[in-house]
């Protein structure tokens, strides 16, 4: 069982979650003295007193569990999902033996996303959603942000006209739609490594480093 522990600075109390295309559910953050420890674990006390609610993720067909609790100045997530193989590597450099060279591996990083929607009104706020929108979006990813605690923080934007830089998707009812996801101003927490001489088969992809504009977690 995957477990992530997300922290923000400053109060939101009560949120909607996106649990399906027809479907929305309420999460209500329990007000708690003492924070918990962020380990992602569930045993600390503060979380025994927040109600879970349940999101099916329909791509890879799971049940996430959601809960959240606060202070007077901070709130917490723990999100949980079940995960038969860890994945905290991602795109390490594989050794080529007959070009001497390394190359792109095939493993990729287990990923979280809180996606908060920047519109007035409601919208479906799916890659393959039929309307436009604008969201923030906030990616923890188990090889590049974890390691720093922290998560990376883009916008996306969705919409029907062709933007620069953007990728071009079809929505659900078959429609052109174009998304642009663009990262804040700022370091990520990481950074690539660039292997030229032989240092083992496989060896890490990434550097870490506490970036200066980036969700907390």
């Amino acid at each position: 069982m995957k477990r992530v522990i997300f922290l923000i600075l400053g109060t939101i109390i009560c949120f909607v979650i996106n649990a399906s295309s027809d479907a929305t559910q309420k999460i209500v953050a329990q007000k708690v003295d003492i924070a918990p420890v962020i380990d992602g674990k569930d045993t600390d006390p503060a979380w025994v007193k927040a109600k879970s609610i349940i999101s099916r993720d329909k791509v890879a067909n799971i049940d996430i569990s959601l809960k959240a609790v606060h202070t007077n100045k901070e709130m917490f997530f723990l999100v949980s999902f079940p995960d038969p193989d860890e994945s905290r590597t991602h795109k390490s450099w594989v050794w080529d033996k007959s070009r001497e060279i390394y190359k792109m591996g095939n493993d990729r990083e287990d990923l979280f996303i809180f996606k908060w929607s920047m519109e007035a009104q409601p919208v479906d706020l799916s890659i393959y959603a039929d309307n436009p929108y604008k969201s923030d979006v906030w990616f923890w990813k188990a090889c590049r942000t974890d390691p720093a605690g922290y998560a990376d923080d883009k916008i996306d934007t969705l919409t029907a006209v062709r933007l620069e830089d953007a990728i071009e998707l079809k929505s659900k009812s078959g429609k052109v739609m174009y998304l642009l996801r663009k990262g804040d101003a700022g370091e990520p927490a990481f950074k690539t490594k660039l292997q030229v001489e032989y240092k083992g088969d496989v060896v890490p992809r990434f550097t870490y480093q506490i970036p200066r504009a980036a969700a907390r977690m």
